[in-house]
């Protein structure tokens, strides 16, 4: 689409400005399908400027998938993105079932039906976080599907460090904290050959709090959750899920090494703290395993091994 096409010249361009002649003339079409393109985009949100015999500028923190693209340092991604879906890992495991390759990644500027884990939900207002899924088939079996979501958990550390330059810590087993409140959330899910005791596919779903939501957090999140920044740079936002993209690929592409297995016990929010346990009971967290298990030390002197999919905990 027409549309597109100029949003990708626009994000390519961005600080100056980009003649609507000259592009019209690149695209044999009109100058005035060139301004009903600008219009559709900027009816969807896009922070275009128009200037007399200056042309069209893009300018603000919107999430697109053309920005993202143009800052990933590998080829493995196909980003697409949704204005508005229900859950970008729905539709991610809906294009799985069709035959997508892995690197499919699906993002939106919002979620109407956000999904975190134990069912709950992941609050996903439009334009206040960045929420995006990812297609993966990996050659691992099915008790080393957590490396997945444990590798996420580092990528996305890292990359808010590199784009904010401030540290979060991962509570296990998959939500980051800033502040010691909840600033991202990954659920990954998948389908499984059991025959092969093998994943089909996996999803890994990112949701992460980057600006205040405008009539800020639902009243029964807003004591635990948070976000990153009030007052974003240009092109934040496609920035960030690029380096969580390129941080994912990085670990990914040799999962089994479990490279990211050191930083992800560094970055833990839990180790050396008292939590509770979903069954009741107080535990001292001790230290995190060579299979990201959490090693506890309960108030009656016995030793525990967490699973995360057995367990929870709280602090």
């Amino acid at each position: 689409m027409l549309k597109d096409e100029l949003l990708e010249v626009l994000e390519n361009n961005r600080g100056s400005f980009v003649n609507g002649t000259k592009f019209a003339q690149k695209f044999f079409v009109s100058k005035n399908a060139v301004s009903k393109a600008a219009k559709a985009l900027c009816d969807e949100g896009y922070p275009i400027i128009s200037t007399p015999n200056k042309g069209y500028t893009l300018v603000g923190n919107i999430l697109s998938a053309q920005g993202i693209k143009k800052y990933l340092n590998n080829v493995f991604f196909d980003v697409i993105l949704f204005n508005s879906v229900d859950s970008t890992n729905n539709e991610v495991k809906k294009q799985a079932r069709e035959g997508a390759k892995e690197g499919l990644t699906i993002a939106a500027r919002q979620q109407t039906s956000g999904k975190g884990r134990r069912n709950r939900t992941f609050f996903s207002p439009v334009d206040s976080g960045v929420y995006f899924s990812i297609l993966v088939r990996p050659d691992i079996d099915l008790n080393k599907s957590l490396y997945l979501t444990t590798l996420s958990a580092v990528a996305v550390c890292n990359a808010i460090e590199k784009i904010f330059g401030i540290s979060t810590q991962i509570k296990w087993v998959n939500d980051i904290y800033y502040k010691n409140k909840k600033v991202c959330g990954i659920l990954t899910e998948g389908e499984t050959d059991i025959e092969n005791n093998k994943l089909n596919f996996a999803v890994v779903g990112i949701g992460i709090n980057v600006n205040r939501p405008f009539n800020g957090f639902p009243q029964e999140i807003r004591e635990t959750a948070t976000n990153l920044d009030e007052d974003c740079l240009e092109e934040t936002n496609n920035k960030l899920v690029a380096a969580v993209l390129n941080n994912f690929y990085a670990y990914y592409k040799n999962i089994a090494d479990k490279t990211f297995l050191e930083e992800y016990r560094q970055k833990s929010l839990l180790t050396g703290k008292t939590v509770k346990v979903s069954d009741g009971r107080i535990a001292f967290v001790e230290e995190i395993d060579d299979e990201f298990n959490l090693i506890v030390n309960y108030s009656d002197k016995t030793r525990g091994i967490l699973n995360s999919g057995e367990v929870s905990v709280k602090l």
